[in-house]
């Protein structure tokens, strides 16, 4: 069922983390979704952004407008799914 992994063979990111975008919020917001649409990233970055954008949801009290904002920039299931991933990755994170 498992794959026989030796956990001192397994692979740590020992990366820092790219810093959060910088300008308003809307700004923010656009480079946010331009990252997570481009799908170029590994899932160590992507997470990353992830964190960023469920932050700026948090610090912007989840305004139902930044959230359409959102669902602009990712439309579909993606934005349905980037709002929860991001929303999910913040609350985890910070209960750390």
């Amino acid at each position: 069922m498992f794959k026989d992994t030796n956990v001192a063979e397994t692979e740590i990111s020992s990366r820092y983390p790219e810093p959060t975008p910088e300008g308003t919020w809307v700004e923010k917001l656009k480079s946010l979704c331009n990252i997570i649409n481009a799908g170029n990233r590994d899932q160590v970055d992507l997470l990353q952004y992830y964190y960023f954008l469920g932050e700026y949801l948090e610090e912007t009290n989840g305004i139902s407008e930044n959230e359409e904002n959102l669902r602009q920039e990712i439309p579909g299931k993606k934005g349905k799914f980037a709002l929860k991933t991001a929303s999910h990755t913040y609350q985890l994170y910070q209960a750390l």
